[in-house]
């Protein structure tokens, strides 16, 4: 294993998402596995195979997709398939520079307005897509599900082609949390929609992998 990915684990397990040091476990998996099947490092996208420790590795991305069909061209099949992703991401810079991670309110009340910064998508799949839809959700779990609450989304009309990237160029959109939203805490997962239909690896807009990202206080 490299040991640049290997330097950062520790023995009580893996660290969490907020950590700006050690690589996660499942990312280093994922890379190692890319060695395996053939994959050199890839250091000028947002890839699996990037070897820089930055919060791009943990996403098998555009790049790595394109890779392993050309790697493998009996078995490459059409796909429909959108990432979302928590980070801005700058291929001018390297290592942990790379990758400036979402930022979103910590807190709010029912009606206060909320923004999310730094965050993308691409289309990772083998197929143009049309009518693209990012919706942000609140959640009380880590799961999508219809009891979920809609708390706003972005459309994109226009097709987006294979290993097209776009990202809010750390401007950020805001949302109006629900008047009648419960008290507690929520997390903010994300999903890509193309013709109505969710096609996503998806993303938890949070600091943290291992809870919830916002608290709703009493009025």
């Amino acid at each position: 294993m490299n040991r640049q990915f290997i330097r950062g684990f520790k023995a009580a397990g893996p660290p969490d998402f907020a950590d700006v040091g050690p690589a996660l476990y499942d990312a280093t998996a994922v890379h190692e596995l890319g060695h395996a099947l053939g994959f050199q490092h890839n250091v000028g996208n947002i890839a699996a195979m990037n070897l820089y420790e930055d919060f791009a590795a943990r996403y098998i991305a555009a790049s790595d997709a394109e890779e392993a069909r050309r790697a493998y061209p009996a078995q490459a099949r059409q796909v429909v398939d959108l990432a979302v992703y928590p980070f801005h991401f700058d291929p001018e810079l390297t290592d942990y520079a790379a990758t400036t991670p979402v930022e979103i309110s910590r807190a709010a009340r029912p009606g206060d307005t909320i923004t999310i910064r730094n965050f993308g998508f691409e289309n990772v799949g083998s197929v143009a897509v049309s009518d693209v839809q990012i919706r942000f959700y609140l959640s009380p779990d880590t799961d999508i599900t219809s009891s979920d609450r809609l708390l706003g989304f972005l459309n994109f009309a226009r097709p987006i082609e294979p290993g097209a990237f776009w990202d809010d160029a750390r401007a950020g959109r805001s949302f109006t949390v629900p008047r009648d939203l419960a008290f507690g805490a929520w997390y903010r997962p994300s999903r890509s929609h193309a013709n109505g239909l969710p096609h996503c690896h998806g993303a938890f807009m949070s600091m943290s992998s291992t809870g919830p990202g916002l608290r709703i206080a009493d009025r």
